[in-house]
């Protein structure tokens, strides 16, 4: 019936009109295929309601290198303005697949991309309405999620036996890098091996969030991933825009229909269905 199948507490101290964004490049080198980027971006208070857009770019490149993140971001505050009649105060942006050499990048050609993006809503929206707006003043902060890493913690009890560190464990100290603000998250439960936490740089935060706030958000959004009934790595918008990226480069190689930029999987209906597989198959005879 378009419900999401469910949606976890959004913590108390989180504004109420708030964004968040999942951006990830998926490569496909071995069958020498484009680079496919996706973006994911929230439309409703629960985070569970979506609107999505891809882009491909060269093979192997994953910083966003076509000038598209701007056109995004406008895209989706303007479909938030649709549906909530009233823009977001804050964006939090999970940027995954970035490598340590490649944030002083992502910061110099990325994010003025976004703020870009913020600029020219304030143009399309005062044509619309055909009101005046005040200057937007949205706040943005952009987390690297890098799940690659060596790093692992342990507990011990009285007896000096280890054990994995518990979901909900964090660490701000000690091993993190004292000249930027970074954190490690254990957000999964593992039956079997060692768990792997995840670490998270906050690249960029002109909010007024602070660190508890992104420690609280990042831990719910990990139960929030609807295809797991469970807790997972990252923060639900990240892996689906990882989802986005992955089925997009591997089997479409092509964008979707603009129609369903909005609609999440949970809203698609069977002719929706065959009209999205009718359009790959043209697609793809149109190559040919």
């Amino acid at each position: 019936i378009g419900l999401p199948n469910w949606a976890v507490d959004v913590p108390q101290s989180l504004p109420p009109l708030t964004m968040i964004i999942g951006i990830d490049v998926s490569h496909n080198t071995k069958k020498g295929r484009r680079s496919c980027l996706g973006f994911v971006a929230s439309l409703d208070p629960q985070f569970c309601d979506f609107y999505s857009r891809i882009c491909f770019q060269k093979q192997g490149v994953e910083i966003s290198t076509n000038n598209i993140l701007d056109v995004f971001i406008h895209d989706a505050l303007l479909e938030f303005y649709k549906r909530n009649k009233k823009l977001p105060d804050n964006i939090v942006i999970y940027r995954d697949g970035v490598s340590d050499q490649q944030m002083k990048i992502v910061k110099d050609h990325e994010i003025p991309k976004i703020y870009e993006g913020i600029k020219k809503l304030k143009g399309t929206i005062e044509a619309k309405t055909k009101t005046s707006l005040q200057d937007l003043k949205i706040g943005v902060a952009e987390i690297i999620v890098t799940k690659r890493i060596d790093d692992r913690f342990f507990t011990k009890d009285n007896q000096k036996r280890y054990y994995n560190a518990s979901s909900g464990t964090t660490v701000i100290s000690g091993v993190t890098n004292p000249s930027v603000c970074d954190f490690y998250l254990v957000a999964q439960n593992v039956n079997q091996g060692t768990v792997t936490p995840t670490h998270y740089y906050l690249l960029e935060n002109s909010t007024n969030f602070t660190l508890d706030n992104f420690l609280e958000l990042t831990y719910f959004q990990c139960f929030n991933y609807q295809n797991w009934m469970g807790s997972i790595r990252v923060p639900a918008p990240c892996q689906y825009a990882h989802k986005l990226c992955l089925i997009a480069g591997e089997m479409i190689q092509a964008e979707h229909q603009q129609s369903l930029n909005a609609v999440s999987y949970t809203h698609l209906t069977l002719p929706t269905i065959y009209s999205v597989q009718i359009s790959v198959v043209a697609v793809s005879l149109k190559k040919k």
